[in-house]
């Protein structure tokens, strides 16, 4: 099955010999014609044009139920221009008209010739449709919406149509038998944009490996692949994709590391499981100019690009429809990067038909708050200072890089850096930029005169997603803090102040020499009171 064969050779599925018998009375042939289209795609449009119209015929049916008639064509209106063009725009290459202006068949009657003639001669339609010049202009017979998947032009002159749709073409409508219906050949495409977590070749991974949604590192690079199922039939196909802010291309350009450009044909029957790379004949690559074009561009500052597909591109379509189309690309997470960063991709195709899907990378925070509890009052401490790690031994200490404006320390493993978190005037510590994951947070020096923490605090972030649409709309904070498992929205680390101590010459050593004294006086005062009792 080949997508212009597809494209055209359905709409030519019933394409008829032609034949000139110039002894043939010239006489407008009775009756009229009609086109059923059955599994019509609800919300599309159906266009039908008549290329030539018959001009007379003897019809003959032998007792096999072959056709064996004669007939006889002449170009129906402007339609001469594109039949006598032998350009190759033109039809000449395939019908031939002679000097009596009746038209025939000429060369061979194969299923690829007969999709390059649909195929041209649809480009030739929609070119002229909108001519000023009435030599020239190609109207449409009729134009009609699909409603409850299916469409029916009646009441058409006899001859050879062409039927279009807003997906791709069709049929043609044959003389022998006027009244016919047509089952809609082509598919409505369908667009899936997933992050990609595979680890080897991007293009080669199973359906498990693709997910709507992620969380990154300030600095990560992030994989994006975008499916494209039932593109059978489709014309004009044109994938554009545009980059959020806090995404851009690895490496700021599309090449062989950010950009997996083959685009490979994966087998609808093992995109489930992966395709091993081996296997040459489910996987199929495609060559940026050869196949496609690529164009790059920034809208505002957001990075973007768009995708078209050449003539040779399109013959690889055609002649590989049972398979799914895979684009790969990656792109580095960026300090402007949020919660959730939206990242949409929109494909075109048919008559200014699209559809678009969407993934989702978040970056995650932990805000913490540095404080005292003095007399039943929260005081918050400056200048307490912190490391953030990985691991429970606290071995490796993460690095940031300080905005100083906002006082927000970015997740940053490269450039100008930090391990250091120190609390601001208001106790407070933004760190932002994390994916979600264990963290631990170990103070490393306490505010003057107050204790430092002896044990780390475990603080574990997640995402929380919208099961409906997979967004990323929160973060979960969860701190684990002296065997206790608490959900919290900041890290609240407390520290505390030792007491003030008895020191020489204070306090405590009045206090022993007034106790000294009093006990040295009551003893005096027994030893007279004994004297005297004696002298008595």
């Amino acid at each position: 099955m080949k997508l212009i064969k597809k494209i055209a050779a359905i709409m030519f599925a019933f394409m008829m010999v032609f034949t000139l018998s110039s002894n043939v009375n010239a006489e407008e042939p009775a009756g009229t014609g009609k086109i059923t289209v059955n599994d019509a795609i609800d919300g599309q449009t159906y266009t039908v044009y008549r290329i030539l119209k018959l001009d007379d015929y003897d019809p003959n049916v032998d007792e096999n139920g072959n056709d064996t008639g004669i007939y006889s064509y002449k170009p129906n209106g402007n339609w001469d221009k594109f039949l006598k063009d032998p350009t190759n725009k033109g039809g000449l290459e395939y019908i031939e008209i002679d000097e009596n202006d009746y038209a025939r068949w000429k060369g061979g009657d194969t299923d690829t010739r007969r999709a390059e003639f649909a195929k041209r001669a649809l480009a030739w339609a929609k070119e002229h449709a909108n001519d000023t010049d009435a030599t020239t202009k190609i109207d449409a017979v009729n134009s009609l919406p699909a409603s409850g998947n299916k469409v029916e032009f009646s009441g058409l002159d006899l001859g050879y149509y062409l039927v279009d749709s807003s997906v791709g073409a069709l049929c043609s409508l044959t003389t022998t038998n006027p009244t016919i219906s047509v089952n809609e050949k082509n598919e409505k495409p369908v667009l899936e944009k997933r992050v990609n977590t595979f680890t080897g070749m991007y293009n080669y991974c199973s359906s498990s490996d693709l997910v709507k949604y992620t969380t990154a590192n300030f600095g990560d690079v992030v994989h994006f692949t975008l499916t494209i199922k039932n593109f059978k039939g489709a014309e004009n196909l044109a994938l554009n994709d545009t980059l959020e802010e806090g995404l851009e291309l690895y490496k700021n350009k599309f090449d062989n590391d950010s950009f997996t450009v083959s685009m490979n044909l994966v087998n609808k029957d093992k995109v489930d499981t992966g395709v091993d790379p081996s296997d040459t004949t489910n996987i199929i690559r495609l060559t940026q100019n050869n196949d496609y074009t690529l164009t790059t561009s920034k809208v505002g500052n957001k990075d973007s690009f768009e995708i078209t597909f050449t003539e040779e591109g399109y013959k690889k379509l055609e002649a590989n429809q049972n398979c799914v189309l895979r684009i790969s690309y990656s792109v580095v997470v960026n300090k402007n990067a949020n919660i959730n960063n939206i990242n949409t991709a929109t494909l075109t195709y048919g008559d200014n038909n699209s559809t678009q899907d969407e993934a989702y990378v978040g970056s995650l925070n932990i805000p913490v708050l540095k404080y005292t509890n003095y007399g039943g009052t929260e005081k918050n401490l400056p200048n307490a200072e912190f490391g953030l790690y990985k691991e429970d031994s606290c071995t490796t200490v993460l690095k940031f890089s300080k905005d100083d404006t906002t006082n927000v320390y970015n997740y940053d493993e490269h450039g100008d850096v930090t391990t250091t978190l120190t609390s601001d005037a208001n106790g407070k510590i933004q760190i932002n930029g994390l994916a979600k994951g264990t963290y631990y947070l170990k103070e490393i020096k306490a505010p003057k005169g107050y204790n430092l923490l002896k044990n780390p605090i475990k603080v574990t972030i997640t995402p929380v997603v919208d099961t409906t649409t997979n967004k990323i709309t929160s973060e979960k904070i969860t701190v684990e803090k002296d065997g206790k498992t608490e959900d919290v929205t900041e890290v609240k680390v407390e520290n505390n102040t030792g007491s003030l101590l008895p020191s020489t010459g204070g306090m405590g050593t009045t206090l022993i020499y007034l106790i000294g004294g009093a006990l040295v006086l009551g003893s005096g005062i027994v030893l007279a009171n004994k004297k005297r009792a004696k002298a008595k």
